[in-house]
C-alpha cells in the first residue's frame, strides 16, 4: 500500500506492506478501538476477515490502484493506493 502526501512546501511518500496492514490482529485492534469510542459497526470479526482476503486479492489482480485521491483547494493531496 502506498500513502502519498504532499502540501505546500512538504512531500511524504510511505510504502507499507500490505499484509501489515491487513491481517487479523490489525482487524481485531481496529474493532476495539471503535467500540472504545462508541462508534456502531455492524461488522463480525469473520466479516472483517471476508474484508482483509478481498483486499488483498484484489491487490493481486489490479495492482497499484487508487483507493483514496483527495485534493483540496490550495493544492495539497492524498493518495493511497493499493
Amino acid at each position: 500500500m502506498t500513502i502519498l502526501i504532499r502540501s505546500e512546501g512538504a512531500k511524504l511518500f510511505l510504502k507499507l506492506p500490505t499484509r501489515l496492514l491487513l491481517n487479523r490482529a490489525t482487524a481485531s485492534i481496529t474493532l476495539r478501538a471503535l467500540k472504545k469510542k462508541n462508534i456502531d459497526v455492524e461488522l463480525s470479526p469473520q466479516d472483517i476477515r471476508k474484508l482483509v482476503k478481498s483486499i488483498r486479492s484484489c491487490k493481486k489482480q489490479y495492482r497499484k490502484m487508487e483507493l483514496v485521491r483527495v485534493e483540496s483547494a490550495n493544492g495539497d493531496k492524498v493518495i493511497v493506493k493499493l
